[in-house]
């Protein structure tokens, strides 16, 4: 081998000791830093079959009052968690997708908090387009009943 080829390759050994691919993320973790954009990003670029889901991030908490998410933003305009499902093709596709289970679920539950003398919405619906419906009803069994308060 020529030299060029033994000190690229030790380069590349030395690499993949100091900071592997492969490295386990040590938790729990909790820290700061200061950068613009992402400061953690994680993108799962599978694209066999599978029958799985297929998840860019998965959390769960069990016991009582878990959360498998949290967000929190500051700032004007903050927004603590956002979905955003970009498909626009001829397709269904969910910015959010919420479930409960519980005997007394609520699917989505928002609040405002300020109590000054300002308009506030425990929640805001937009549906654009020619045929835009940003709140959809729908019981389920007969005998349920839409109320709305």
């Amino acid at each position: 081998m020529k030299r060029t080829e033994l000190l690229a390759i030790a380069s590349l050994v030395l690499g993949l000791l100091i900071c592997p691919a492969h490295a386990d993320l040590q938790l729990p973790y909790k820290g700061e830093v200061r950068t613009p954009g992402r400061a953690f990003e994680i993108r799962n670029t599978f694209t066999g079959t599978s029958a799985a889901k297929l998840y860019g991030g998965y959390f769960r908490a069990d016991g009582p009052e878990a959360r498998g998410l949290f967000g929190f933003a500051t700032g004007n305009g903050g927004i603590a968690v956002k979905g955003w499902a970009s498909d626009d093709g001829n397709s269904t596709n969910y910015g959010g997708h919420f479930c409960t289970t519980g005997r007394q679920g609520i699917g989505v539950y928002g609040w405002a908090e300020n109590t000054e003398n300002v308009v506030n919405y425990g929640g805001k619906f937009l549906a654009q387009g020619l045929r835009g419906v940003g709140v959809h009803p729908m019981p389920l069994q007969d005998g349920s009943r839409i109320r709305f308060h």
